[in-house]
């Protein structure tokens, strides 16, 4: 894409870090992500979920919280919608607590 000036879409990153995740290259998927912020392009509720199951599938819990409590935002009351994709992620990770509190 880059020879050939091909701007990538949002679509485009989700795949991009997605096949990163996939083959437990998390260095390389953070790197992604770092491009699209450095486009002004900020991860969708998407790719975040991606971003969490990538991380606690390669064992980084941690970045994988990380990215869930950025995902339910100041006001979760606002945005329960975002509970139909931080429940199985948290019950993942096995968070009881975090699953209890959503």
């Amino acid at each position: 894409m880059e020879e050939k000036h091909v701007e990538p879409s949002i679509f485009t990153y989700r795949l991009l870090i997605d096949i990163k995740g996939q083959d437990n290259d998390l260095d390389g998927m953070e790197k992604i992500v770092e491009t699209m912020k450095a486009e002004d392009i900020e991860p969708n509720l998407k790719i975040q979920t991606l971003l969490a199951r990538h991380y606690t599938y390669g064992g980084h819990n941690e970045k994988a919280n990380e990215v869930l409590h950025g995902m339910e935002g100041s006001d979760l009351k606002e945005n329960r919608w975002v509970c139909l994709y931080l429940l199985p992620l948290y019950a993942e990770l096995g968070s009881v607590d975090d699953v209890k509190r959503i």
